[in-house]
C-alpha cells in the first residue's frame, strides 16, 4: 500500500509542478503583455496628446518660435514628475525642413540614429500640410506604467486567478490520482488473491488503455492458470485412476494364486501379463507425451512418401488382428510430393489415429483414409470413421490427455487415452495441425495437415 501511496503522491506532485510551471508561464506572459499594452496605449495618446497641442501652438503662432516653452509645459503638465524631470530628452521636435526645433541640442547616440528615429515619427499636419516632425524617443521613456490603478487591479486579478489555479490543481489531482490508481490497487489485490491460490478474482476492465490491456492480460493469464491447474489435478485423477484399474487386477490375481483362491494356470498368467502390458503402454505413454511436451522427444526427420507412411501401417493384417468387420479403404493421390518427417513417429500418429477410429467404429462399419494436397505448401491427410460424432464444443478437447466426451464416444477398458494427446504433440513438432470435425453424413473426421517438403 505503501508503493500505491507514494505513486498516488507522485502523481499530485506532478498535477502542481505542471500547474505551477504552466501558471507560472501563464502569469509572467500575461502580466507582460499587459503591461505592454498598456504601456503602449498610454505612449500612443501621450504622443497624440502632445501632438494635437503642438499643431494648436502652430495655428495660434504661425510658426514653432517659442514652441521650447510651451514644449516643456505640456511635458510637465501631461507626464508624471519623475519623467518630466528627466535629463534625457523623451521628444524632439523639427520642423516642416527637418531643422531641429526642439530641443535646442539632441546627445550624440541619438544624432546618430537620427535618421531611423525620423523615420518612425509622427507627422504634424495643417490644412494637408505638413508643418513638422514629432519624434518620440521610446528608449528615454522610462515611466513605470504600474502605477495605474486599474493594472494594479489587473495583476492582483492575475495573482487571484493563479492562486486559484493551483488550488484547483491539488484538489483535482488528490480526486484523479486515486482514479488512475485504482486499477493498479485492483491488480495488486488480485494478484495476492492469485499468490494466495484464489484464481477466480477477475480485475474489472475500466478503459481501453495501457491500464485496460494490462487488466485484460491480467484476467486472461489468471483464467489461463485455472485452466491449467484444473487440468493438471484432473489429468493427476486420471493417471491414478488408469493406473488404479490395470494395478487392482495384477495385485488381486497374484494374492489370489497366493492364497489358493485363484488357481495358477495359464489363462490367470495371462491375464496378469495382458494387464502388466497395459500398464507398461500407459507408462510408455505418459513418458513419450512429457517428452513430447518438453520438446524433448528425439526426431529423426527425413523425406517421406505419404503412401509409403499409410503402406506401413499395413491395413488387411491390421484389421484382422483387430477382430473387428470393419471396411478399411484408402484414397491416397500418386502425385503427392515428399514431406519432411520422421517416418516411425508419422506412422505412430497414424496408428494412434486408427486405433481410435477402429474403437469407435460400430461393426460393418467403414474406416477412410484419404491424402490430398491442399495447396502449393501443404498436403492434408484425412481418417473418416462411421462412428458417433463428437459436440462442437468438445471437438479441440478430444486431444486433451484422459479427456472423455460423452457417453457415445467414452473409452471402456481399453487404451490409455493419451493416443489423441500423442498425435497431437508430435504433429505439432512437424510443425503441422491436426484437428477433428464432425463429418455431415455422420462419424468423425480427424484432419492433418503437414507441410511439403522445400528440398
Amino acid at each position: 500500500m505503501s508503493m500505491l501511496r507514494s505513486i498516488t503522491a507522485k502523481l499530485m506532485l506532478v498535477f502542481l509542478a505542471l500547474s505551477l510551471v504552466i501558471i507560472t508561464l501563464i502569469f509572467a506572459f500575461s502580466s507582460r503583455y499587459t503591461n505592454k499594452t498598456v504601456r503602449d496605449f498610454y505612449v500612443e495618446q501621450s504622443v497624440d496628446s502632445v501632438a494635437a497641442q503642438l499643431v494648436a501652438f502652430y495655428v495660434n503662432t504661425g510658426s514653432w518660435d517659442g514652441v521650447s516653452v510651451h514644449f516643456e509645459s505640456i511635458i510637465r503638465r501631461d507626464f508624471p514628475e519623475h519623467v518630466a524631470n528627466t535629463a534625457d530628452p523623451m521628444f524632439f521636435l523639427l520642423d516642416e525642413e527637418h531643422n531641429l526645433v526642439y530641443p535646442e541640442k539632441l546627445p550624440p547616440l541619438i544624432l546618430r540614429d537620427m535618421n531611423r528615429e525620423v523615420k518612425n515619427g509622427v507627422s504634424l499636419k495643417l490644412n494637408g500640410r505638413t508643418i513638422g516632425t514629432l519624434v518620440f524617443l521610446t528608449s528615454n521613456y522610462n515611466w513605470d506604467v504600474r502605477q495605474p490603478i486599474f493594472l494594479e487591479r489587473i495583476n492582483r486579478l492575475l495573482y487571484s486567478i493563479s492562486a486559484g489555479a493551483i488550488i484547483l490543481a491539488i484538489v483535482l489531482g488528490s480526486l484523479l490520482a486515486p482514479r488512475i490508481t485504482r486499477p493498479i490497487r485492483e491488480l495488486t489485490a488480485a494478484t495476492r488473491a492469485a499468490a494466495a491460490g484464489d484464481l477466480s478474482h477477475k480485475v474489472k476492465v475500466r478503459s481501453h488503455d495501457e491500464l485496460g490491456e494490462l487488466a485484460e492480460s491480467f484476467n486472461t493469464m489468471n483464467s489461463e492458470l485455472d485452466r491449467l491447474i484444473t487440468a493438471r489435478k484432473q489429468m493427476t485423477a486420471d493417471i491414478a485412476h488408469e493406473l488404479r484399474t490395470p494395478l487392482s487386477i495384477i495385485l488381486g490375481h497374484t494374492d489370489g494364486v497366493k492364497d489358493g483362491v485363484i488357481p495358477a494356470t495359464r489363462e490367470t498368467f495371462d491375464i496378469i501379463a495382458e494387464e502388466a502390458e497395459r500398464l507398461n503402454s500407459l507408462v510408455e505413454d505418459l513418458h513419450t507425451l512429457s517428452r513430447a511436451d518438453a520438446g524433448e522427444l528425439p526426431m529423426n526427420f527425413s523425406e517421406v512418401a505419404i503412401s509409403e507412411l499409410v503402406d506401413a501401417l499395413h491395413l488387411p493384417q491390421y484389421q484382422s488382428v483387430q477382430g473387428k468387420p470393419v471396411g478399411i479403404s484408402t484414397d491416397i493421390d500418386p502425385d503427392l510430393p515428399l514431406v519432411k518427417a520422421d517416418p516411425d513417429r508419422m506412422i505412430q500418429v497414424l496408428r494412434n489415429l486408427l486405433n481410435n477410429a477402429l474403437h469407435y467404429t460400430p461393426e460393418n462399419g467403414q474406416i477412410h483414409i484419404t491424402a490430398r494436397r491442399k495447396d502449393a505448401t501443404t498436403i492434408q491427410v484425412s481418417m473418416d470413421d462411421s462412428g458417433p460424432g463428437v459436440a462442437e464444443d468438445e471437438l479441440e478437447r478430444i486431444f486433451n490427455r484422459f479427456y472423455r466426451t460423452d457417453t457415445s464416444r467414452q473409452r471402456d477398458g481399453e487404451g490409455s487415452g493419451l493416443g489423441l494427446a500423442i498425435a497431437r504433440s508430435i504433429i505439432e513438432r512437424h510443425e503441422g495441425r491436426i484437428w477433428a470435425e464432425n463429418r455431415a453424413e455422420g462419424g468423425l473426421r480427424v484432419v492433418i495437415e503437414l507441410p511439403v517438403y522445400k528440398g
